[in-house]
């Protein structure tokens, strides 16, 4: 390792990794903690998808309902 941005060490390997920049990134706690969230989130959206959709089938079924009653009457 000939770089010039590295500190100077005797060769050892411990020196040599000790040099090298610290590797950027996630642990795994941080990780689980991202799934976790997310998986509250997505959760959550299912339920209110859900709600929606009895809501709009309950409307369908009262709009059907309406209609044949007034075929009847007439």
């Amino acid at each position: 390792m000939n770089d010039s941005s590295l500190p100077p060490t005797n060769g050892r390997r411990a020196d040599l990794l000790s040099a090298l920049p610290e590797a950027g990134g996630f642990t795994l706690l941080e990780m689980l903690a991202v799934v976790a969230i997310l998986g509250v989130l997505v959760m959550s959206a299912q339920a209110a998808w859900w709600r929606h959709v009895a809501r709009v089938r309950r409307s369908d079924a009262t709009v059907a309902l309406v209609s044949m009653a007034a075929a009847q009457e007439a």
